[in-house]
Parts: C-alpha cells; structure tokens; sequence
C-alpha cells in the first residue's frame, strides 16, 4: 500500500513538473522577438471564429500591409500573421495545424521575398522566432513537419527536437544567440489586433530606383528550397485555398545604398515564372510602370533597401484595396455591427497616421 502511494505520489510530483515546465516554455523565452510571435498567435486565436477575410505571411510583409487601414478601404478583415524573418517551410504547417482551428480565410497572402533563402540561408533562431509563441501541442506538430528539411541545411545549428520544445533548455546555454542576436521588440507598440504598429517607419531615405525584374535572366532556387515551395502549392491546390503572391518592391541589398544583389534578382525572376506556370496569380512590384500604379516614390516611400516606410505601405494597402475588389468577392464588413471593434481601430489608426501628418485617402476610385 505504501509502495503505490508512493508510486502514485511521485506520478504527481512528476507531472507537475512536466507541466509547469511546458507552461514556463510556452509563456517566457530568453527570445526578444518571442513577445512578437505570442503577441500574434496569441491574439488571433482568441479572436471570434471565422472573423478574418484576409492572411498576409512571410517575412517583413508588416511594413507593405497595413490591416487598419484596409478595413477602412473596404471592410475586409485582415491580419499579418508574419514574424520577422518567418521562413517560408512554416506557413503550410501553420495553416494546416494552426489556423484551420478558429479561421477560415477567404484569401491567403504570401510574399516570396525568402522562398529563394528557405532553409539555405535561414537559419535556425528564424524558426524559433515564429514558433515560440505557439501553444506546446502545435508546436510539436509543426516541428514534425519541418525539421525534416532543416537536416543538411547550413546554418541549423540544431535539429533536437526537445529543444525547440522546450526553448529554455536551449537559451539557457546559447544567451548570445538567442537575445543578443535578436532585435528588441515592444509589444507596447501594438495598435490592435489585426497586427499593425504604430510609431514606426515614419522616416525616409532616398533610392534612386526600384530594379525591373525583366532585366534579369532566371536561375533556379535549390531544389529544397523548392520542395518546401511545392509542398506550399500542393496544399492550397488540395484544400482549395485562394492564394495570392506577391513580390514586394526593394531597392537593393540592406546597407548598401542601393546596390543589387543579381543572384536575388535572379531567383526572383524564376520564382515569379515557376509560381504563375503553376497557376497562381503573382503581383510583380519588380514589373515595369508598377510605380505609376501604386504612386510609391523610391526617393520618399522607403524606410531603407528593403521596406517601404508608413507612407508608401499605405500607397500600397490603397493600391491593394483597388486590386482586391477588382479580382476577389470578399464581403464589406463596415455596416455589420459585429464588426464595430474593426471600424474603431481603423479610426484609431487613421489617428495615429494623422498624428505623423499621414493623411489616408478613404476613397477608392
């Protein structure tokens, strides 16, 4: 008998420590940029059941999209689901183990910027960037999904699964890596829960030109860059998911002042061929006359190389505002009363935008 309260005590005592210690690795990280990824599962996933229209993915597509501002365009709903730096292998595994819980987008956005980099050039702090803010049970099926890629890729570190579990066993040996290679990041700049900020990119510097892709000659991406692309395509083909890609407009390398990487450009040109023979709609930025359409200006509407700043990602939020309700049926949420906290955080960002003498055009044309 004292044998198996004995047994079952330690069993308890056990479990215990099990799950405080899944707690502690769900709910802190050494990460700076983990209050970035908690701060968005976190929040989509308690919003209403089937209230977002609209998915943007991959990395730096925040600083293009501006949820806010799209919403008081048109009412659709909206959310940038990125993290900085969010390798593309992730986006079908969040949609498949994620997403399909509590949304059901009617659009789903990805940019391609890093479909050419994934998982040669990323490496492996960029997915736990974006999986560390994930519940402990999603997390391991996306790790299943992945890591299988990240094996012979370069600049993996570590392919352990339990540590990208349990990321403290992880930082607490790698502290540099894990904040000192990291970017700090405020959740105090959040401005609602479709994903925009505020207080940011409100300067500008001066490029000369955004390069045409036509002027380059495709060369292909690796072939496990491309399985991870084609494992994206496939699934949205089986699920029957729209999906949009787009090519955000850069100027050149980060840093350089402009100067552009050829291989990228390159790249681009081939994923821009590969994706459209594949039936999918590609919106070229890189396209000649695309600045007369959009109005972004290379010498004021770019916060450096790779970013447009706050004034020319609302050219292009109003830009594709016009594109979406030329090409997709997505419901105008603006009179449904439901939706009145959408309409308020637009307004409240129409505000802020005011604030930084941004005037937002709400009519469409």
């Amino acid at each position: 008998m004292k044998k198996a309260i004995k047994a079952i005590s330690f069993s308890l005592v056990l479990s215990l420590v099990f799950g405080l210690f899944t707690w502690y690795s769900e709910n802190y990280s050494f990460t700076e940029r983990y209050a970035e990824s908690n701060s968005k599962y976190r929040n989509i996933y308690d919003m209403p059941e089937d209230t977002v229209d609209i998915i943007f993915f991959s990395t730096s597509i925040y600083r293009a999209i501006l949820p806010s501002y799209l919403y008081l365009l048109n009412g659709n709903t909206s959310f940038n689901l990125f993290v900085d730096q969010m390798p593309v292998s992730l986006i079908k595994p969040i949609l498949e183990h994620f997403l399909v819980e509590k949304q059901s987008p009617k659009l789903i956005v990805v940019d391609l910027s890093f479909a050419q980099r994934d998982p040669d050039i990323i490496n492996q702090l960029h997915v736990r960037y974006t999986i560390e803010g994930l519940p402990f049970n999603i997390r391991y099926k996306i790790l299943k999904d992945i890591l299988p890629y990240y094996e012979n890729a370069p600049k993996i570190q570590s392919v352990d699964v339990f540590s990208y579990l349990f990321p403290a066993l992880y930082e607490h040996n790698n502290y540099s890596n894990a904040v000192l290679g990291g970017k700090s990041y405020d959740s105090n700049t959040e401005i609602n829960f479709m994903g925009n900020y505020k207080d940011l990119y409100w300067g500008a510097k001066k490029f000369a030109s955004v390069p045409a892709l036509n002027d380059y000659s495709p060369s292909p991406i690796s072939d496990n860059a491309l399985e991870i692309l084609d494992e994206l395509l496939d699934y949205a083909k089986t699920q029957e998911l729209e999906l949009l890609f787009t090519m955000l407009p850069k100027t050149g390398i980060k840093g350089s002042g402009g100067k552009i990487d050829k291989t990228e450009m390159q790249q681009n040109k081939w994923l821009y061929d590969y994706v459209t023979n594949k039936g999918f709609t590609v919106l070229n930025l890189f396209a000649d006359g695309y600045l007369d359409e959009t109005g972004i200006n290379p010498e004021k509407d770019f916060a450096d190389e790779r970013h447009l700043n706050m004034k020319g990602s609302a050219k292009f939020t109003y830009w594709l505002a016009t594109y979406l309700n030329e090409n997709y049926e997505i419901k105008d949420h603006r009179d449904d009363d439901e939706y009145f906290d959408w309409l308020e955080m637009g307004f409240d960002f129409y505000e802020v935008c005011e604030s930084h003498n941004l005037i937002l055009n709400l009519d469409l044309d």
